[in-house]
C-alpha cells in the first residue's frame, strides 16, 4: 500500500505522479501558499478600508440631502432595488 502511486493534478492541467512521501511537501507548499494569502489580504486591507469608509460616509450624506434622495431614488428604479 506505501508503494502505490497517487494521482494529483498538477499546474499544467496534466496529470503528474507522485510518492506518498512526497505528498507532504506539496501538502506543506500549499498550508505556505494560504498563510501567505491571509497575511496578505490582512497586510494590504488597512490600505482600502478608507476607500470603503468614504464611499460610505459619502452615500449617507447623499441620503440626508433631498437632492440625493431623489438620484438614489432614481437609481435605484433602474436597477429595481428598493432602498
Amino acid at each position: 500500500m506505501e508503494n502505490m502511486l497517487q494521482i494529483v493534478p498538477s499546474k499544467f492541467r496534466r496529470l503528474q505522479r507522485i510518492r506518498p512521501e512526497q505528498l507532504a511537501e506539496y501538502r506543506s507548499i500549499h498550508r505556505h501558499s494560504i498563510a501567505y494569502g491571509a497575511l496578505t489580504f490582512f497586510f494590504f486591507f488597512p490600505f482600502f478600508l478608507p476607500f470603503s469608509l468614504f464611499s460610505a460616509f459619502f452615500f449617507r450624506l447623499a441620503l440626508l440631502s433631498p437632492f440625493g434622495k431623489l438620484i438614489i431614488k432614481q437609481v435605484s428604479v433602474i436597477i429595481n432595488v428598493n432602498l
